[in-house]
């Protein structure tokens, strides 16, 4: 029987996914937009993924510019 956590998930709209998220968090779409959050596409290909990632804007843009990366990092997992 497969673990209820490992299940391949259907991939959502961005909206749907920080609703969700907002939901998980107990706050509200507009709070984590407030605090620096942002929804992102994910393809890290890992079972029960929804296709997003929840980033935080300045953390990434300091790292990316530290690494002199030009494109968003992938999810680490």
């Amino acid at each position: 029987m497969a673990d209820r956590w490992m299940v391949a998930m259907k991939p959502i709209t961005r909206e749907q996914f920080e609703q969700a998220y907002a939901a998980r968090s107990g706050i509200t779409v507009e709070a984590l937009k407030e605090w620096g959050r942002e929804a992102r596409p994910c393809d890290c290909g890992e079972d029960g993924c929804e296709g997003w990632q929840m980033a935080h804007v300045k953390e990434d843009a300091w790292f990316e510019a530290a690494m002199g990366e030009d494109q968003p990092r992938k999810a680490q997992r």
